[in-house]
């Protein structure tokens, strides 16, 4: 910045030669970045970067000692500041979006308007795809069908013709791909070892299958294979539980399955072996954990199923 101060400023009345000095207008030094230049009576600096405003006090001052002050304020223009960094965008192809930038994006330290220009961070125009409206200051269109990433720019720009910009990212993704009907085991039941003469209970968690589509699942189980036990052996549908009471002579190891089926006729098989070991003391525990039983299956809707399934 320059300014001289014009040669008309100060004029003496008996025409005697006239001194200029220069402070501010409490009798301060001028501020470091403002330096006044006596002999061309010029001011000169380079303005910080910060908006400020300084009363500058100019003394005029002829031969005989007799003076006269002359006070104009300086001030420092701020570029608009960034109060809001707009966050980085995510759209997914294909779909529509808008995005408007809140009012408080950017604050100017004077309060002057603001006006908005959008452009890619290097400087060329938006896509097509992408329409920036400086009238609401928002974005919209529809992403296109491939992905991709823009950097948008936007500047902010006062009446001063001060600017700031902002940058964020906008990326266009694929869509979330659609799940397709299923039905997993995703938590497999262990393999099990039961007494004789012992009752048993055994919840499978409600975690034991999961449905890609969340539909609602029903239940039924099978034994598969090894030594009979449809005879003492139930399964609740409704809480998912097998349940019964082992005979003191049971021997071996049988295959269960327990078997998920949703309304889209997905199925899912549980499988786990039961293996049965003799009781040490010989003494039955069987009580009232037989209670409630619920109807067997019957050994012939097995081979049914296997048939059917495989």
């Amino acid at each position: 910045m320059s300014l001289p101060l014009p040669t008309n400023t100060f004029t003496d009345p008996t025409g005697e030669k006239l001194t200029y000095t220069a402070t501010q207008q409490n009798g301060q030094p001028l501020p470091s970045w403002l330096v006044f230049n006596a002999v061309t009576d010029s001011f000169s600096g380079t303005a910080p970067n910060t908006a400020e405003t300084v009363d500058v006090k100019v003394t005029a001052t002829d031969t005989s000692g007799l003076s006269v002050s002359d006070v104009f304020l300086a001030a420092i223009l701020g570029p608009p500041a960034v109060t809001d960094q707009t966050p980085n965008q995510t759209w997914t192809e294909g779909k529509t979006f808008s995005l408007t930038l809140p009012a408080n994006t950017f604050t100017d330290p004077q309060g002057e308007a603001l006006t908005y220009t959008a452009t890619q961070q290097n400087g060329q125009a938006l896509p097509g795809w992408l329409v920036f409206n400086p009238t609401t200051d928002s974005f919209s269109g529809t992403a296109p069908s491939t992905a991709q990433t823009v950097d948008i720019k936007v500047t902010a720009t006062d009446t001063s013709g001060l600017a700031t910009p902002e940058v964020f990212d906008a990326t266009v993704q694929a869509a979330a791909a659609t799940p397709k009907p299923g039905i997993a085991v995703t938590a497999p039941t262990p393999s099990q070892v039961w007494t004789d003469g012992e009752a048993v209970a055994l919840a499978l968690p409600a975690n034991t299958f999961t449905d890609a589509l969340g539909l609602k699942m029903t239940f039924a189980a099978y034994e598969i294979g090894g030594p009979n036990v449809t005879s003492w052996l139930y399964f609740n549908p409704a809480t998912d539980e097998l349940f019964g009471a082992v005979p003191m002579s049971m021997r071996g190891t049988v295959e269960l399955a327990v078997i998920a089926t949703d309304s889209q006729h997905m199925i899912a098989e549980d499988l786990f072996s039961v293996t049965f070991a003799p009781n040490p003391s010989g003494h039955t525990g069987i009580g009232a954990a037989t209670l409630g039983m619920v109807t067997p299956v019957d050994s012939s809707q097995v081979a049914a199923l296997l048939t059917l399934h495989g």
